[in-house]
């Protein structure tokens, strides 16, 4: 065997090296893509979590029983923010949804039981009043819910 032959089947595997290696990398993006994609999952739901919480708060429903003019600007704040974070976290779990990047099952278990709470009047007049894309979008799901808006 001559030695261009021998060179001749080192640069055909070193072809192969260079084939393998970049399936490698592309199985390595996307495990990473994927893991982002969840971490941010995780980031909504902790998000509306935390609204949840804030909303089923004694302090919130207090406010909530009080006409609109007697509240303070700290305490319009306290009685808004909670609603806009379970829109933010609704939101996110939608794009999520829409790009393909969340488990069916997951984002199926969230719209039967989470986004019918988003058609109480004063969540749903304040997702009305959201502008943006995503929020439209967000209004149109909960719109196919049946049941009415309490």
């Amino acid at each position: 065997m001559e030695f261009s032959h021998l060179a001749d089947i080192g640069e055909f595997l070193g072809g192969i090296g260079v084939i393998a290696s970049l399936l490698y990398l592309a199985k390595e993006i996307r495990s990473s893509t994927h893991a982002a994609y969840s971490t941010a999952y995780e980031e909504a739901v902790q998000q509306i979590l935390a609204g949840i919480h804030e909303i089923m708060g004694d302090r919130w429903t207090e406010l909530r029983s009080r006409p609109l003019d007697e509240l303070s600007d700290v305490e319009q704040f306290q009685l808004d923010a909670p609603v806009a974070a379970l829109l933010f976290g609704s939101e996110a779990l939608l794009n999520l949804k829409q790009r393909g990047h969340i488990d069916t099952k997951i984002m199926e278990n969230v719209e039967k039981n989470y986004f019918p709470m988003l058609k109480t009047e004063f969540i749903y007049s304040a997702l009305q009043d959201r502008p943006g894309p995503l929020s439209q979008d967000l209004l149109k799901e909960v719109d196919k819910i049946g049941g009415q808006k309490t």
